[in-house]
């Protein structure tokens, strides 16, 4: 009987050992499964790693972009401004010339159609221009006497 309880006791081993060779099988090949997804997993990562580092060279270069168009524009503005103080300086002048054409104006008004030595009485020679020739005409009566008529 011992022969058999042997028996039965190394049967019961052989079975016992048969399923744990069959569970290590599964799990190797569970194991080799895994290996497999995490090969899978690594090289998605990697991937990803080289997806971001070129979205972030294109938000660097973007940013760079942005730096460069905000300059321009400061600039630009900068600009406008002295285009625009240039302008109002521009209308100012033009203003004051208005003003000294009209007095000129007046003063040309004045002087035509008057007879010479009227209205225009810097015109000595009467020939229509003040010049010269009046200076002269002035020069050779300073500090004379002139009667006054009643």
């Amino acid at each position: 009987m011992e022969l058999s309880s042997a028996n039965n006791t190394l049967n019961a081993c052989e079975v016992n050992l048969a399923q744990t060779m069959a569970a290590l099988t599964q799990s190797g090949a569970a194991l080799s499964e895994c290996g497999t997804s995490l090969q899978q997993a690594s090289e998605d990562r990697d991937a990803c790693n080289a997806s971001l580092a070129q979205k972030s060279e294109q938000l660097a270069t973007s940013e760079s972009q942005r730096a460069a168009v905000e300059a321009t524009v400061a600039a630009l503005t900068a600009e406008l401004a002295e285009a625009n103080a240039a302008k109002d300086a521009a209308q100012e002048a033009l203003a004051q010339l208005t003003q000294d054409f009209a007095t000129l104006q007046a003063r040309l008004d004045a002087c035509q159609g008057s007879p010479p030595n009227l209205s225009c009485q810097a015109d000595l020679s009467g020939d229509g221009v003040v010049n010269f020739k009046d200076l002269g005409l002035f020069k050779s009566v300073f500090f004379t006497q002139c009667e006054v008529s009643p």
